[in-house]
């Protein structure tokens, strides 16, 4: 009697164990995903990036900003920039390398794309989101942005101030 009552114990805390797993990963989701793009949001970014710092790891970091986004939503509603939105983070997401690679919605219509050893993924992003859009509205979709190593900054920075 005792045994099948220590096995249902077990078997009902396990079940439970199990399913507060799910509902842990299922709300870290939720807290590090942005909910329109699917990308990660600011505050999963901000952990990527102190995980790389601390592993000193070689990156490319892009910071790119829809262009005239304000005046597309306006003239064609919030529905339409939503959709615009989530076109961009659909189309960098595809253009993400490697797993490593990290997409990430900085705030309002800009992005973040990290990539870990590389600068030269820019050109592939940059080529990949010059699609028509299919509705044959004129697109919001141009964007300007830049690129920069951490490494190759810090080299630089340090060989500045040894010179002065």
């Amino acid at each position: 009697m005792a045994d099948v009552f220590c096995q249902r114990w077990y078997d009902e805390a396990w079940d439970t164990h199990q399913e507060n797993m799910q509902l842990i990963q299922r709300l870290e989701s939720i807290a590090n995903q942005d909910a329109l793009t699917g990308t990660a949001n600011r505050r999963a970014l901000n952990a990527y990036l102190a995980a790389i710092w601390q592993q000193k790891t070689p990156l490319a970091l892009m910071m790119i900003d829809v262009d005239y986004f304000k005046r597309y939503n306006d003239r064609y509603g919030h529905q339409a920039g939503d959709e615009c939105l989530s076109s961009v983070a659909q189309v960098l997401k595809m253009a993400v390398r490697a797993e490593g690679d990290l997409v990430a919605r900085y705030g309002g219509e800009e992005f973040v794309v990290v990539c870990r050893g590389v600068l030269s993924a820019c050109h592939r992003y940059c080529r990949a989101h010059s699609a028509e859009d299919p509705r044959g509205r004129p697109t919001a979709r141009r964007f300007g942005g830049g690129v920069g190593g951490h490494r190759e900054y810090r080299d630089r920075r340090l060989r500045w101030h040894r010179s002065r």
